[in-house]
């Protein structure tokens, strides 16, 4: 019975660091993911910021962006706003939908970021297309929201003012 459990279960090729698409709406996500030292830039400046830095990341509500977000969350050890493991953490998809209205109603949208938690969001510039990154940015400026840092690979990550 152990041997035929064992066969049932081998699994070669083993596909390893597979991608998902994120669709039309955005660009697509990074190929691979890498350990913590070889990853996005972002992401070793939040190792080292306070441990009550909790993180909105944009775009919001993509599977395969978010997907990246959770597994490096995993290595910065921050809290996050986007989650995706199979469970949606509550409020996620409201969040989503009216993040993803941010074109038409600003004002919901940011609302969304506010009453989220976060402390600081985490715009990642290559992953919205050419022309939409710089007004999500615009509209982060225009609601208070302050950039600290910005990163030779394109995110930016921004304070928001206090509740």
């Amino acid at each position: 019975m152990a041997l035929l459990f064992l066969a049932e279960s081998y699994a070669v090729p083993m596909a390893e660091n597979l991608s998902w698409d994120s669709g039309p709406r955005y660009e697509k996500p990074w190929p691979s993911i890498h350990r913590l030292n070889e990853g996005p830039l972002a992401y070793r400046h939040l190792l080292a910021m306070p441990d009550d830095t909790v993180v909105l990341e944009l775009p919001f509500g993509d599977q395969a962006w978010d997907l990246r977000y959770v597994y490096y969350a995993g290595l910065h050890g921050k809290r996050i706003v986007n989650g995706y493991s199979g469970y949606f953490p509550e409020g996620y998809r409201a969040r989503a939908a009216r993040l993803a209205t941010l074109w038409n109603d600003h004002a919901a949208a940011w609302e969304a970021v506010t009453s989220s938690g976060a402390t600081h969001v985490l715009l990642h510039f290559k992953a919205y297309h050419p022309n939409e990154a710089p007004a999500v940015a615009a509209w982060l400026d225009a609601y208070g929201a302050r950039a600290i840092v910005g990163f030779d690979d394109g995110d930016v990550l921004y304070t928001l003012p206090r509740r």
